[in-house]
């Protein structure tokens, strides 16, 4: 694990831009290793967080509801989207109990990992969370999309999102 994360800061040490957006209404997230960018429709996200030292970027549509994280790891435990989202998946399971619903998918060739947790101190916020899997240039890309009172029409919602991203 310290291994990984000393690899991903010198990742992250060598990328010296920050996410910008290309035009109005597309945002652009580097990738922390190689010249590959991440570009999606901006739309009426807001930006919360932009952290280049973690990587790690949050964003929120307060229209729908939906909350996107995006995290990056080195690829050495993986090597496409479905190893990615199978290993997640695998290291995932021991909290499985708490979760409501678990289904795996795919939308063209991201694998997805859904799950719905169940009540959490007797409060049920009906949270859908998404984790969609992309690998380029050694980097895991891990883009984890949620959204509290979710209903199955929202489903839409995400998929959209994860087919608007580009990885160039």
């Amino acid at each position: 694990m310290f291994i990984a994360m000393a690899i991903l800061v010198a990742m992250t040490t060598a990328c010296s831009s920050l996410p910008e957006r290309k035009s109005v209404g597309t945002y652009r997230i580097p990738l922390p290793k190689g010249n590959s960018v991440i570009e999606f429709p901006l739309k009426s996200f807001q930006v919360e967080k932009e952290d280049k030292t973690q990587p790690w970027y949050s964003l929120s549509d307060k229209m729908s509801g939906l909350i996107v994280s995006f995290n990056f790891e080195p690829a050495t435990r993986c090597f496409d989207s479905k190893s990615c989202r199978d290993y997640f998946v695998k290291a995932r399971w021991p909290a499985s109990k708490s979760f409501r619903t678990w289904r795996t998918s795919q939308v063209g060739e991201v694998y997805l990992l859904e799950l719905m947790f169940g009540p959490i101190g007797g409060d049920d916020l009906q949270q859908h969370h998404m984790f969609a899997h992309f690998v380029k240039d050694g980097v895991w890309v891990d883009v984890h999309l949620s959204k509290a009172n979710y209903e199955e029409t929202d489903r839409d919602l995400f998929l959209d999102f994860i087919r608007s991203i580009d990885i160039k």
